[in-house]
């Protein structure tokens, strides 16, 4: 008996027999062991023709550090466990109960080394430093060795980003309310405060890109876990002038239910593209029902836009997709929703070898979390799932799929939990979901 504790409106890269290449967006995410793939706050490093994705790799019962992931990929779109890149620590920053927030690695091009920086902080969020790591290797393990230091003291910052001038052969560090500082040599400091965005105070995780003549900063609002319109800045040096370009997806679309963690720059077949990094998060399940949304991201001047949500989309020929990429589809219309914990729906489904089951759904503001079980009726196969129907605006499209199946009949419970997506700030304040509705639309079943 196989069990699998999944996600939630995230987006995947399908598993390793399909081996489609193929980005969904709002879906679990696998690797090759068909286990979530848990990389938060990420960033990717594209070195000998591998892509290596770091990552929070985090629990659901705290807010705690639990380590940074890594996985490996051929196609952005499969992705193999590497392992844990940084454990927790036996004492110190990352030791038990403190938090490592953010993580991001570069290649020094002077040591051949591979530096990871990483935001550490208390349980309280009052002590935060920014630290590094280094190993030999990209997938680590990667030896902690403290504080990054300017001006000779520990860098005190929550959020933090990366960036690196190819042409220049320098590395950035990022930080909170757009500041840009220029790396040391060996990459285990920074020299100095290129600049600081005047009008950037107050942003969070953020991230930089250059292309065609132009900087690029994106930032977001400081809203805890929910989504915001995240906004960028673009000045043609790295020391300003930077102006406001305003919001990176069209106003109102929280950034299509995203913050912005990193901007992937690669080529293909002669052809340069820019991929957008984001988190959606889903509190208190930051395990199980919460992943992330790349996205195409187009550039031209100082106009950086974000424009359209895909839900499938091919990131070698930036082109979309449909379900009819994974084969053939039979469905069963649903169109129903529940609203008390407890209440269940019920059905049976034929899967084909090596087939999927993916459902549809409705997100909004009272969306809830649902438990998901699929049992295969004459055989041993059963598969379990946490799915998140919140978001704070109204969405509809695939919001579960499926690891790869053996073919049979499976019967699918979908059950209302409990638990919803919500949570308190510090001053008192509730956020997330006023409910705790699953809305089905559509349960497919696809394959060869």
């Amino acid at each position: 008996m196989k069990k699998l504790l999944l996600l939630t409106l995230v987006v995947l890269c399908c598993t390793h027999v399909f081996a489609q290449r193929v980005i969904v967006n709002g879906v679990p995410w696998y690797d090759d062991r068909d286990s979530i793939v848990c990389a938060r706050g990420a960033n990717i490093l594209y070195d000998n023709d591998v892509y290596y994705l770091y990552g929070e790799y985090k629990v659901d019962n705290s807010n705690r550090f639990n380590g940074v992931s890594c996985y490996t990929s051929k196609d952005l779109c499969n992705w193999t466990w590497a392992g844990l890149a940084l454990d927790i620590q036996k004492d110190g920053r990352l030791g038990a109960n403190t938090v490592g927030q953010r993580p991001k690695v570069l290649r020094c091009p002077y040591s051949g080394e591979y530096v990871m920086y990483i935001s550490t902080n208390n349980m309280d969020g009052t002590d935060p430093v920014v630290c590094y790591a280094v190993s030999t290797s990209p997938t680590g393990p990667f030896t902690f060795k403290g504080p990054v230091k300017f001006a000779n003291q520990p860098l005190k910052r929550t959020d933090i980003g990366v960036y690196y001038d190819e042409e220049k052969q320098r590395g950035y560090l990022l930080a909170e309310n757009g500041e840009i500082y220029a790396l040391s040599i060996d990459y285990h400091s920074c020299m100095n405060l290129v600049h600081r965005i005047k009008d950037a105070a107050g942003l969070k995780s953020p991230a930089m890109f250059y292309r065609d003549g132009y900087f690029y900063f994106i930032g977001s609002k400081d809203t805890g876990w929910e989504s915001n319109d995240n906004v960028y800045f673009t000045s043609k040096f790295l020391f300003g002038p930077w102006q406001s370009g305003g919001t990176l997806a069209p106003a109102g679309t929280g950034t299509w239910n995203s913050q912005t963690s990193y901007v992937f720059q690669y080529t293909y077949d002669g052809h340069p593209y820019c991929m957008f990094m984001g988190d959606r998060w889903s509190y208190p399940l930051q395990h199980s029902a919460a992943s992330y949304v790349w996205l195409p991201l187009m550039a031209d001047g100082v106009e950086l836009r974000l424009s359209r949500f895909r839900e499938m989309w091919d990131p070698f020929y930036g082109r979309t997709e449909d379900i009819s990429k994974f084969g053939s589809v039979d469905s069963i219309n649903c169109g129903t929703s529940l609203t008390k914990p407890g209440e269940t729906y019920d059905v049976n489904i034929k899967v084909r070898p090596n087939g999927r089951i993916m459902v549809s759904g409705v997100t909004s503001k009272d969306g809830g979390y649902a438990e998901v079980e699929l049992q295969q009726v004459e055989g041993f196969e059963q598969v379990e799932a946490n799915v998140s129907f919140y978001s704070p605006r109204f969405r509809n499209g695939i919001v579960y799929m499926s690891p790869e199946l053996p073919k049979g009949l499976y019967h699918i419970t979908i059950k209302v939990k409990q638990l919803k997506p919500s949570w308190t700030s510090k001053d008192g304040t509730t956020y997330g979901s006023t409910g705790n509705k699953v809305s089905i639309q559509k349960i497919y079943s696809v394959g060869k």
